[in-house]
Order: structure tokens, then C-alpha cells, then sequence
């Protein structure tokens, strides 16, 4: 069982029940391949096209055309038809997840909204490793976090390509989210932009539903957790990454946050 808070969202899931994923491949589209209609979804799908091109339906609204480099997303519970295009085929990598921790955090990162992410030529390594854990047998707590850090790349891309019209909460949750060893302080950010920081604060609970020092301790915590499970960093050396002054500090708030000191904690995980 994995713990992961997340602002003032905590998911716990067991590998057995709430995460799954089903497949990772490669699949190439002809002229002749049929359009593929469902209703009322099952699982989850996600694709990304290395070449060509096709069209994606989703719940109704009109097709939007899917090219190179480009991310889709066909959610649990949506009605979609999506077909290549004759001229061009595509090709495409794709994984299949399903269960209450990929519908959690496919809600709290608000993925498929939009539902084609251009410009993703970043996103194309989680595709392969997903690939790789699932012809070897997947380690359902690695595919859980990778998906996890798939779903918050996905939010900085479509927050970096989003208008100059996203609104000032929106700004704010992507600073939060970048440059963790780096001090962050919300009143130099709220002068920037002509605003007190009591005021932005609460424009920000109100959208997100915690405040911006949750929330970014929460994303320290989150990378903090993913270091010690997947590397061979020293607890020092994470805290430094994690924007902490000292081991001593970041390892009081990883137990106060989390109920285990960062040793305990990768010492279980290794057990």
C-alpha cells in the first residue's frame, strides 16, 4: 500500500485493487483501419502519435486532428470514435490504466481537459517505459508513481501552452510546481503581479482548495518520496533537491507530514 498526499487530497492505494495497467505497445494505423466507437468507456487510454496523423471524438464534441508528437487522452467513462487519417496513418505508442488512484489523479490534474496536448515530444519517454514495465511483469508501485509524474508533466504543458488570458491562480500553481530546491515567497509573487498576498491566497484556496505553502510542500513531499523509493540519493542529498536548508528540517517535516522519518520510510520500501 503507497501513501501519497497531495495539497489537502490524500490517496492511499493498494496496488492490488486501485491501480492497474492493463497494456503498453505500439501500434501502427493503415489506410484500411477501421474507426474505433465506444460508449461508456471502461478503462482509460492515453497515445501518442511518433508519425502520421488521425481524428479523435470525444463525448460529442467535434473532431479535433492528432498529429506528431501530440498526446490524446480517451478517459474512463467517455463515449469517443477516433479513426487515422487515410492519407496518413498513424503511429502510435499507448497505455491502458485503469482503478481508483488513475481516476483520482486523472481528476486532480484535470487530464483530457484539454484533450490533445500539443507540443509533447517530452512526454514520449513515459510511453516507453510504461512499454518496458509492462513486458516485464510491472511493478504496479512504479507504474502508480509513474503515471502520477506523467499526469503533473502533462499539467505544465498544457499550463505553459495555455493562453496569456490563464488566470492568476493557474500562474501561481505552475511556479509552485517548478524549481523545488529554490526558495519560493508568495508576497515577492504577489507584487509582481499588483496583488497583496492575503488576496492571492485566497483567490487560490478558493480555485484549488489549499493554500500555496500546502501545496507546494506537498510537491516536495511528493518528489522527496519518489527519490527515496527509485534512488540511491542520500537523505541529505534529497533535501538539498527538495529546497530544504539542512537533512535535520526536511527530515522533521517528511515525519510530520508523512509519520515516518525519510530512513524508516525507505527502509520499508526496500523491504
Amino acid at each position: 500500500m503507497l501513501k501519497i498526499n497531495i495539497g489537502c487530497c490524500k490517496l492511499i492505494f493498494d496496488t492490488n485493487k486501485s491501480f492497474e495497467l492493463i497494456t503498453a505497445m505500439r501500434n501502427a494505423a493503415t489506410a484500411r483501419t477501421l474507426p474505433i466507437v465506444r460508449h461508456n468507456y471502461e478503462v482509460c487510454t492515453v497515445e501518442y502519435v511518433l508519425s502520421g496523423s488521425g481524428f479523435l471524438e470525444l463525448d460529442g464534441n467535434k473532431a479535433l486532428q492528432v498529429c506528431a508528437d501530440e498526446v490524446y487522452f480517451l478517459p474512463k467513462h467517455s463515449n469517443h470514435i477516433y479513426y487515422p487519417d487515410r492519407e496518413n496513418p498513424w503511429d502510435k505508442l499507448f497505455f491502458v490504466v485503469n482503478g481508483d488512484f488513475m481516476e483520482k489523479i486523472f481528476a486532480l490534474y484535470n487530464l483530457a481537459h484539454p484533450p490533445v496536448i500539443r507540443n509533447a515530444a517530452s512526454l514520449k519517454h513515459y510511453f516507453t517505459e510504461f512499454i518496458k514495465l509492462h513486458s516485464g511483469n510491472a511493478d504496479l508501485h512504479m507504474a502508480a508513481l509513474l503515471f502520477h509524474e506523467f499526469a503533473a508533466d502533462c499539467l505544465q504543458l498544457t499550463l505553459q501552452s495555455a493562453t496569456p488570458e490563464l488566470n492568476i491562480e493557474e500562474k501561481l500553481r505552475l511556479a509552485l510546481c517548478g524549481d523545488l530546491d529554490k526558495d519560493f515567497t508568495i508576497r515577492e509573487y504577489a507584487a509582481k503581479h499588483n496583488l497583496t498576498s492575503e488576496h492571492l491566497i485566497r483567490l487560490f484556496r478558493k480555485k484549488f482548495g489549499t493554500t500555496p505553502q500546502a501545496y507546494r510542500l506537498a510537491r516536495k513531499m511528493e518528489e522527496a518520496r519518489r527519490l527515496l523509493v527509485y534512488s540511491e540519493l542520500s537523505v541529505k542529498e534529497i533535501a538539498a533537491m527538495t529546497g530544504f536548508a539542512d537533512q535535520y528540517s526536511f527530515s522533521h517535516s517528511f515525519k510530520n507530514y508523512c509519520g515516518k522519518s525519510p530512513r524508516y520510510f525507505r527502509q520499508q520500501r526496500e523491504g
